[in-house]
């Protein structure tokens, strides 16, 4: 996740008689932007592995099932 430095914002906000409010606000939602989307792949990520875990779960209990009703 990016990160934003607050504290060098806010001096340049002082330094610059407010100016740099309007990039610092730019950053900001880009950054806020950039977050969401990485945000929304992991859990993708995470959703997908989930979905192989169930699977794998069902071949097993599948296979558990074939093998009792062989015997």
């Amino acid at each position: 996740m990016k990160s934003t430095w607050h504290i060098l914002h806010i001096l340049m906000i002082f330094l610059t008689g407010g100016l740099w409010i309007i990039i610092y606000i730019w950053r900001l939602l880009a950054n806020a932007h950039s977050n969401r989307k990485l945000e929304y792949a992991q859990q993708q990520r995470q959703l997908e592995a989930m979905e192989r875990l169930v699977a794998h779960t069902e071949a097993a209990d599948k296979l558990k099932l074939l093998k009792s009703q062989e015997q």
